[in-house]
């Protein structure tokens, strides 16, 4: 109840206070988004800072209201909204600090990093905070590694784990702990059914092209010459071969156009066309004949005037060695020697001519980037082999990293460790590792625990451990769509009817709290009530659909009526509406409409 409250003491100062209100009006804005963003209200923090800009208390916000919006972005899962709000902090010159960028990269982590476009956002967010000279901070990279998490990297997460410690000798908080473990976590369901989806391949420009690595990533001072000149050709090579099947039709038509006009020119036209040409290459013979007649004379000519040519070659060159000879640091030995035709060792400050310097090794950033570890081409192995694999190495990087905690364990941190055992479907290591933690901490398990647990057994297909182990009042959403999936995939309809109805209660309760999407209207303070201009909600939000994909299947397949609490479901709405149109009252309509444009345009 921490946004009540805030509302509350807002309200309260300002129907004592209006004027003092009034003036301090920024400041009571940053103090109910900050609030709003920590409890996830997002709908709130945005109501209020928009009213707030329409009555002009806020032309120049705070960074600490941008990194509050920011966090409200990572809650919605808008990135492309989060990038905006950068580029209008840097058309307000407001400062962008490691607090900004760490909002910010929550943001960009909730980006759908499966596809190309958005695989090395984080990149880019790296390079803008470098460019502003921001130092990360452990804060930074706890959101980098939640970022991994987001698509199963474990191979990142474990750099950028690394990397604060032995880079930058950073501590490393219980929050950080709990991030990693989260992200080693998701990383053991990737390549599963329902599982993680991994991180889109970014391939190199000259894949397409056909090119060799070797030859498109050579360094330009290891290439001399003919080398650069094998390469061009390769190269030149390559593109044609790639833009032949393009062009390939294309040549044809010019072709048969080019036979077809030939055939079109008339009589006339061709004897001209044949005696032109019969006169040129008359004219080019005769040239030919008297040249060769001439060839004698030409030819002595040409020696005489190539001899006096080297003649001069030879002057000019004996000249420009007595000037460099002169101004040479050597001795009369070395002179001689060198004139000898042998070889003179030349001082330090004087350069071989022929020797290219190599160029200077470009300055790595502060934080390691995605496109410098490239693609993870062993984790593509999505065989049974292969998963497990990478489940034990996970498993086994979990281990060595709570066992040199520098820190004391938190509840969350205690549980993210445990989810790395229940996501990997491991039963037999869980219970051992929860007997383990509930022997040297008291605190465990808990609630949060046993949802980790019932997951997992349904995933197993455990039906019965898995509805015991379900708590009569459950109300987390992901838990209990997680049983429902199990059992409509097992087809047993009657549980998961009943099920189905505690999935709608439990997402209702969270929507009363105005956490995530939801239609209740947002609360904001009677200071920014004339700016806030509300919209009635276009749709009804319902339980996430992959939740509900398989109970919906199953009560197609049955013929069975879908409870009413449910939204429409998607399937059956798109049936609906093709057989609309494909009936008379549908076609009616839509002629109907047809006439209508016909008669707006005419």
């Amino acid at each position: 109840k921490a946004f009540e409250d805030c509302l509350a003491i807002a309200d309260g100062f300002f129907a004592a206070h209006p004027a003092a209100a009034t003036e301090m009006a920024e400041h009571v804005v940053h103090e109910c988004v900050r609030v709003a963003a920590e409890t996830r209200r997002v709908a709130s923090a945005w109501a209020t800072f928009d009213g707030a800009r329409v009555l002009g208390f806020c032309e120049r916000p705070e960074p600490e209201t941008y990194a509050a919006l920011l966090r409200c972005c990572a809650v919605q899962q808008l990135p492309e909204r989060a990038l905006n709000l950068l580029d209008e902090m840097r058309r307000l010159a407001v400062p962008r600090d490691a607090a900004v960028y760490a909002a910010l990269l929550g943001a960009v982590a909730e980006a759908p990093q499966w596809r190309k476009e958005y695989a090395r956002l984080v990149d880019d967010v790296l390079d803008e905070m470098q460019g502003d000279g921001v130092a990360p901070t452990p804060e930074v990279y706890r959101q980098l590694i939640v970022s991994a998490g987001r698509c199963g990297d474990a191979r990142a997460a474990v750099l950028w784990f690394d990397e604060m410690r032995a880079r930058h000798a950073m501590p490393r908080p219980d929050a950080l702990y709990r991030s990693f473990f989260a992200a080693l976590a998701a990383a053991q369901s990737v390549g599963r059914r329902a599982g993680t989806k991994r991180r889109a391949l970014v391939l190199p420009p000259w894949i397409p092209l056909g090119l060799d690595p070797d030859q498109a990533t050579i360094p330009n001072h290891d290439l001399d010459p003919r080398a650069l000149s094998r390469y061009v050709d390769d190269t030149d090579k390559a593109q044609d071969n790639f833009l032949a099947d393009r062009f390939a039709l294309k040549r044809r038509k010019d072709l048969k156009l080019r036979k077809h006009t030939r055939r079109q020119v008339s009589l006339n036209s061709t004897d001209d066309y044949e005696t032109v040409v019969g006169t040129d290459l008359k004219r080019d013979y005769l040239a030919s004949a008297e040249g060769s007649a001439d060839d004698s004379d030409e030819a002595g000519e040409d020696e005489a005037h190539d001899e006096d040519d080297e003649d001069e070659d030879d002057d000019e060159a004996s000249k420009m060695l007595e000037e460099i000879l002169a101004n040479a640091s050597l001795d009369e030995d070395e002179l001689a020697k060198l004139l000898m035709g042998g070889e003179v060792s030349l001082p330090n400050e004087v350069s071989p001519p022929n020797e290219v310097a190599a160029p200077a090794e470009e300055p790595r950033g502060a934080v390691t980037r995605l496109r410098e570890l490239g693609n993870d081409w062993e984790g593509l192995d999505d065989s049974a082999e292969g998963l497990h694999r990478r489940q034990e190495a996970h498993i086994s990087i979990a281990r060595d990293a709570f066992e040199s905690m520098e820190c004391e364990p938190s509840l969350a941190t205690l549980n993210a460790y445990f989810s790395v055992y229940t996501e990997a479907m491991r039963r037999k290591r869980a219970r051992d590792v929860a007997e383990t933690l509930a022997a040297a901490y008291p605190s465990f398990p808990d609630r949060r625990a046993n949802r980790h647990l019932t997951r997992m057994l349904a995933r197993r297909g455990e039906l019965g451990p898995a509805l015991a182990s379900l708590d009569a009042d459950e109300d987390d959403v992901e838990t209990i769509g997680a049983v429902l999936d199990a059992f409509a995939r097992k087809g047993n309809l009657e549980v998961a009817r009943r099920l189905a109805d505690k999935l709608v209660d439990a997402h209702n309760k969270r929507v009363a709290d105005g956490v995530g999407p939801s239609d209740r209207p947002p609360r904001y303070p009677d200071l920014v009530r004339l700016g806030v201009f509300l919209e009635p909600p276009d749709r009804t939000y319902g339980p996430p659909e992959r939740l509900l994909r398989a109970f919906r299947q199953l009560c197609r397949a049955r013929k069975v009526q879908q409870p009413d609490n449910l939204p429409i479901d998607p399937i059956l709405w798109r049936q609906e509406g093709a057989r609309l149109r494909r009936e008379k009252r549908g076609q009616k309509w839509i002629r109907h409409k047809r006439a209508m444009a016909r008669r707006a345009t005419a």
